[in-house]
């Protein structure tokens, strides 16, 4: 009897300290089940610009953006069924006055007030996400060589946010330069995974759109795998590919 009674003690000093935790966090934090929210803390009251009772007792999918809610519906889902922790993702969530913020979202498995529950934890990516578009502008350029040829250099690693900023500014630069060929040189890139593969194909793809000859220079035995995966996934047949800028560039003047 004394054991349970003790054990009994212990669980509730340790839900009182958790919750004091989350109350006093710098982190916003959404605690909610079944879809509902059953408490924020003060760091989410001002990350959302609204007071604790306007959020709680609203569905948390309604948080997220439309694009978004069908994939937190599953995770949730996952959660509550399976007792998983979820992976930090990037999504989008609106605010009180109905702004849309970029988020990092950490979810994972908590017991609330003899409740299961999931508590999710939200990091604001504004400020990452602007230094990172600014870095895309430079990062980036096409660099004309000669008349109506111009190489695009990928450099680093490519990320979801970066490979639909690099399309969007590349597609706006291309009318500028009136090229015949543009090489695009991956020496810089530090693997070709599903991302940098999604630039590759949508980029040859909206070149030869435009009438431009895209030709492929850089690629390294460890890249070969996937860049013939992403370069055919239509099966329409692969760019031309050279070993280096400078190859291409004797290819285009013969």
């Amino acid at each position: 009897m004394r054991e349970s009674t003790g054990r009994a003690l212990f669980n509730e000093e340790k839900e009182i300290l958790h919750r004091e935790i989350t109350e006093y966090s710098m982190e916003p934090t959404v605690i909610h089940c079944s879809h509902e929210i059953l408490h924020i803390n003060e760091a989410a009251s001002e990350f959302f610009g609204m007071e604790k009772e306007q959020i709680i007792g609203r569905n948390v999918v309604d948080v997220f953006t439309e694009d978004f809610r069908s994939f937190i519906r599953d995770r949730i889902k996952k959660g509550e069924e399976q007792g998983r922790i979820g992976e930090l993702v990037e999504t989008t969530v609106y605010r009180g006055d109905g702004s849309v913020v970029e988020v990092e979202l950490f979810c994972h498995p908590i017991k609330y007030e003899e409740t299961k529950a999931i508590q999710s934890i939200l990091r604001d990516m504004t400020a990452q996400k602007e230094a990172e578009r600014e870095l895309i502008k430079v990062m980036t350029p096409i660099v004309p060589l000669k008349e109506g040829v111009a190489v695009l250099p990928l450099i680093g690693t490519i990320n979801r946010t970066r490979t639909e900023h690099m399309i969007q500014q590349i597609c706006e630069e291309i009318p500028r330069h009136r090229l015949h060929y543009l090489i695009i040189d991956v020496s810089g890139l530090y693997d070709v995974d599903e991302h940098a593969g999604k630039l590759l194909y949508e980029l040859t793809s909206v070149l030869k759109l435009l009438g431009i000859q895209p030709i492929c220079t850089g690629i390294r035995p460890d890249m070969v795998r996937n860049t013939l995966k992403f370069l055919n996934r239509d099966g329409k047949g692969l760019i031309p590919t050279m070993a280096s800028v400078s190859s291409a560039l004797s290819k285009i003047a013969f």
